[in-house]
């Protein structure tokens, strides 16, 4: 057997994480009903949790039984809350009766959150101080001699008091008749449990508006919340961004709604957060809501760029050349048609010279007319095959040319990405204060987006416009660049007193979603 200082540990492949206490059941029933937990649940890592060093008789004789029927470690409580254990992600944890004080720590340290539990005891009761989080699956089993009776225990938040929910009963003979769907289509109501939400208007995604008195949210993701509040059975307290940004990070300090996440404030932003990297370390993210690349948006300029070619630019060389070899083509044909008619006896055809072809021909490509026709069938035709040749042509320079000067003609752009826009050194770079676009320039660790910081940025840094009107009005009104989403840009198109244009190589691309807290306990809730 083995002596246990510190874990043993086997590791296996497993999506949840596991609890499992034991109460005067017998060593047999116990190791059966933790197989039979393992299989349910899918789980691959099982441990049993303990708290003792040295030699343990009635642990080993559990481990043994257990050994018999799966894979299983044992692993000590300190390890787990001082190190975590991170060989199997997420592991089924068992803990007999006799260490029942071991919930206390695990609580405590909080270990619970994201697990799931299975309890052995006498009486429910034994957990009426214990703070199960919601999103901790945590099954209690109470022996009566024959049959287990399964329990689904939680708390919707610590001031509320112990959720029993009835999971199913176990015996030797039976085996298991358990619920088959997961943890969240059975825990769906919140029972009027206030989230405090914090948002921001945007006027794309989020608005705030009163009915009947209450304040209700409008917008894209704003109606998304008040499904979830009608779905999930909640009530929210808003509060609005203290500063009016979403959040960015200066000095390890985050302002704006991360901050207020960050400093337990608020627990939810109901409000568009850009995806970053700095961002998820501090809070968590719902599933994505949309797509928001980041774009550059300059005043768009006036100027075209039309060269002298530009009516030779429809059509390429080889295509030319073409058209040149046709012409003499024809030009050689006609005459030797003509002339082997008036041979063979025709003497009112008309004796074409190949300088006569050459002008009669080009006359025709030119679409002008001509005082002659050829009076034998075979002259006829070569005329006929010229004239649908040049009407063929025009047809097609014409389409072509109309279609270059109305969509084709070029802009000037003054520069077409981020590195041009800082050689050309006319323009300021523009971001809203306190957001995620701020941070992708002050802590770049590209040398380009340092420098663009540095030379674009940070010499107007404490002028930042506060909000997409003030940000696009200088953009209408002087050499500045502004940094949005398409969504929101077009948002404010049509009361612009100017058309923007987007640079075509400075796209940053992003997806947005709603943030909570970390640890937040109804995320998972959420997200299903």
């Amino acid at each position: 057997m083995l002596r246990m200082r510190g874990a043993v540990a086997v590791s296996f492949l497993f999506l949840g994480c596991y609890f499992v206490v034991c109460a005067e059941f017998p060593v047999a029933v116990t190791a059966s009903l933790i197989a039979d937990v393992r299989a349910h649940l899918y789980s691959g890592c099982v441990y049993i949790l303990h708290s003792y060093f040295g030699y343990d008789k009635e642990l080993a004789a559990v481990w043994s039984a257990a050994a018999g029927l799966l894979n299983i470690g044992v692993l000590h409580v300190q390890h787990l809350i001082y190190e975590g254990y991170d060989s199997c992600p997420s592991p089924l944890y068992v803990v007999l009766n006799r260490d029942l004080l071991i919930l206390s720590e695990v609580s405590a340290a909080g270990k619970f959150s994201g697990a799931r539990w299975l309890v052995f005891l006498h009486s429910v009761s034994e957990l009426s101080l214990l703070d199960v989080p919601f999103d901790c699956e945590f099954l209690a089993a109470q022996w009566d001699g024959e049959v287990a009776r399964l329990n689904d225990v939680y708390r919707i938040s610590p001031r509320v008091s112990l959720q029993v929910r009835y999971f199913g009963d176990w015996s030797l003979s039976s085996r298991r008749n358990w619920p088959s769907v997961g943890l969240y289509r059975r825990r769906t109501s919140l029972d009027g449990h206030v989230i405090r939400t914090v948002i921001l208007e945007d006027e794309t995604y989020v608005s705030l508006d009163r009915m009947d008195n209450e304040v209700v949210l409008g917008g894209y993701i704003g109606h998304i919340w008040s499904e979830l509040e009608t779905e999930m059975n909640f009530k929210s307290n808003f509060c609005k961004s203290i500063d009016g940004g979403t959040g960015s990070e200066k000095n390890g300090t985050w302002d704006g709604m991360v901050g207020m996440l960050v400093r337990d404030e608020a627990e939810v932003g109901a409000s568009s957060f850009l995806m970053t990297v700095k961002r998820m370390e501090v809070v968590d993210y719902t599933y994505s809501i949309d797509e928001a690349g980041t774009n550059v948006y300059i005043k768009r300029p006036k100027e075209y760029s039309l060269s002298w070619n530009v009516p030779m630019a429809p059509f390429s060389f080889w295509l030319w050349f073409c058209v040149m070899v046709a012409m003499g083509l024809l030009s050689l044909i006609l005459p030797l048609a003509c002339n082997i008619q008036r041979h063979h006896g025709n003497r009112n055809e008309r004796a074409f010279g190949f300088r006569d072809s050459w002008l009669c021909t080009l006359g025709i490509f030119c679409q002008q007319g001509h005082n002659e026709t050829p009076r034998s069938c075979a002259g006829r035709v070569v005329y006929l095959t010229s004239h649908m040749c040049a009407i063929v042509l025009l047809a097609g320079y014409a389409g072509n040319y109309i279609s270059y000067l109305s969509a084709g003609r070029p802009l000037v752009m003054p520069f077409t990405s981020l590195s041009e826009m800082l050689d050309d050194g006319s323009y300021r770079l523009g971001v809203i204060a306190k957001s995620a676009q701020l941070n992708f320039f002050d802590k770049a660790t590209d040398s380009l987006f340092k420098e663009v910081y540095e030379k674009l940025i940070l010499p107007d840094i404490h002028n930042l416009p506060s909000d997409y009107v003030d940000a696009f009005k200088r953009v209408c009104e002087s050499k500045y660049a502004f940094m949005s989403s398409a969504n929101v840009m077009r948002r404010f198109t049509a009361n612009l007193s100017c058309s923007v244009i987007a640079l075509p190589r400075a796209t940053i691309p992003g997806v947005i979603a709603m943030t909570t807290a970390k640890k937040f306990p109804y995320l998972g809730l959420i997200n299903h």
